[in-house]
């Protein structure tokens, strides 16, 4: 009897114990109200157009010798970590950061670091995924590749040494993520060469699966011959970088959408603002009429740059020296507003701020320079 009833409270234990384990498996199988597991290939691509690169207030922009700060604005912008940050990277403090702080560059939502989460998770899966042709699968692999060259090699940018092909390979360089994992712990700097190499290999990889520039967030073949002549120029190996411009520019003649420069003398003259086409009136923060990125002709690639901010408007301007540099007639002082915000105080020594949304990213002239 003792012996019956041993089994029978075993049997009833073991039929709980699988009982739980089913429900708690059933549990975790169900795909929570308003979200996709992604599975087909159609599931990879909506992550690939969802993701794109957005920076705000980039380091390398308040450490340029174009840009002067004007007290007592400049003091009085430090009231938050932000704008400490800020303050810091204007006076090259060795220390951008406190101690407990996580960067900007890592913590925000559409940096580089989060981006790259999404771009490995295309690159490990989008072959393995269901529905899609083995052509279209490819395709996305090579944008999600060049996604990440683009992000490590931000990262690279913000956070090493310029490249030194003497010193590369011994000088530190980032953690080369590769897997799509948020419980990552250990994270190991690799070499600077190793964290170039990456980048290049990944741009190269991509280039035979990319197809012609069809929208301004999609990364085409055009963008990625551009962001390698752009690395090459940063490794100082300025006859790789020259293949891969003309590479570009050969490239320009595939492109579906259109591509052209503007004629400043039309669309910056104040004096013409009837003129279909024109960028004025200027209006509340700047210029009205300046084409959204997604229809700015100069743009390749569009990676929104904000930089606006009403604590410190006044505090990072365009130094004396940098407005020296243009002519008067130039139109392209007409970006920059020589009065102080809300006011019609102009600041001194003819400096001037910016008084338009960056459109940035890769365009057809920026990187190139011109003069009007």
């Amino acid at each position: 009897m003792k012996i019956l009833k041993k089994y029978i409270i075993g049997s009833a234990l073991s039929l709980v114990l699988m009982s739980q384990g089913s429900c708690k498996k059933e549990f975790l199988e169900i795909i929570p109200k308003g979200q996709t597991i992604a599975v087909a290939t159609s599931d990879y691509e909506k992550i690939l157009n969802a993701n794109y690169l957005f920076t705000f207030f980039t380091a390398s922009v308040y450490r340029g010798d174009e840009i002067a700060a004007l007290q007592p604005d400049f003091n009085n912008s430090g009231s938050t970590t932000s704008n400490i940050r800020l303050q810091r990277l204007f006076k090259y403090e060795d220390r951008v950061y406190n101690a407990d702080q996580f960067p900007d560059e890592i913590t925000d939502e559409g940096n580089y670091i989060r981006k790259l989460y999404l771009f490995n998770k295309v690159i490990n899966e989008v072959m393995a995924s269901e529905g899609g042709t083995e052509m279209q699968k490819l395709a996305l692999l090579a944008e999600a590749k060049v996604g990440r060259a683009i992000c490590n090699f931000m990262f690279l940018s913000d956070f090493t040494k310029p490249y030194n092909a003497a010193t590369a390979a011994t000088d530190l360089g980032i953690p080369n993520l590769t897997k799509a994992d948020v419980t990552q712990k250990n994270f190991k700097r690799e070499s600077l060469q190793e964290g170039y190499d990456l980048v290049l290999k990944d741009l190269t990889d991509a280039l035979p699966n990319l197809s012609a520039l069809a929208h301004r967030r999609k990364i085409s073949k055009l963008a990625a011959e551009f962001y390698l002549a752009r690395v090459y120029m940063a490794m100082n190996n300025y006859a790789a970088a020259k293949t891969h411009i003309d590479a570009a520019f050969a490239e320009i003649t595939n492109a579906v959408i259109p591509l052209k420069l503007y004629d400043f003398t039309v669309v910056l003259d104040p004096d013409h603002q009837d003129i279909a086409g024109s960028w004025f009136p200027e209006g509340f923060l700047g210029l009205s009429n300046v084409p959204l990125a997604a229809n700015n002709t100069e743009i390749i690639y569009n990676i929104t740059a904000g930089w606006f901010q009403g604590q410190a408007a006044d505090a990072y301007v365009f130094s004396p020296q940098t407005v020296g540099l243009y002519a008067s007639t130039d139109r392209r002082l007409n970006l920059y507003s020589p009065f102080q915000i809300f006011t019609t105080t102009p600041y001194p020594l003819g400096m001037r701020r910016r008084n338009t949304n960056f459109f940035d990213g890769i365009d057809t002239a920026g990187d190139i320079g011109r003069s009007r």
